[in-house]
């Protein structure tokens, strides 16, 4: 259990949390870490940052309002803002907003969401089959996204999605 100025940076190793206080900023370097370790157990952080080395998952029932990532991130929890540099995000619960500069994102959620920016980079749209809205979709260039599905609805603009 932390503080309620909780500051943690882990570089290695395997490192669990429950019942972190909402104000807590987390920094994973390197190794693995489960942020809430099951259903029954909850943990919060207003930041989540990443590393390259940094195997990261958010549990169901647990939040980490702002995420940078460069390493391997699974969201099964909530999130409100990611933010992927590299690496791979996979999200089984679509963040509110997400911005893709690089790396791969798969959005397996059935969530709605006001901003989505992507590029260079992939966005992989064809993990589940539920449908949803982006509010807001503002592509860079050299982003690729895969929609097979048709699972984005509304008009995705420019570039031209991939549906194969």
């Amino acid at each position: 259990k932390g503080s309620a100025a909780a500051d943690i940076e882990q570089f290695a190793g395997t490192l669990y949390f429950m019942g972190l206080p909402s104000t807590a900023v987390i920094e994973i370097l390197g190794g693995n870490y489960y942020h809430g370790i099951s259903a029954a157990e909850t943990a919060l952080a207003s930041v989540l940052r990443c590393g390259q080395r940094a195997n990261v998952t958010v549990h169901d029932d647990s939040t980490a309002t702002t995420i940078y990532n460069s390493g391997a991130l699974v969201v099964r929890g909530t999130s409100t803002t990611i933010t992927q540099y590299s690496g791979t995000t996979v999200c089984w619960k679509n963040p509110t907003n997400i911005d893709v500069l690089g790396g791969y994102a798969a959005l397996n959620g059935s969530e709605n969401m006001t901003a989505v920016s992507a590029g260079p980079g992939y966005l992989d749209l064809s993990q589940a089959m539920e449908t949803f809205t982006i509010t807001t979709w503002t592509p860079r260039a050299g982003v690729q996204v895969i929609d097979p599905n048709r699972r984005v609805l509304g008009t995705f603009g420019t570039p031209t999605i991939n549906y194969n």
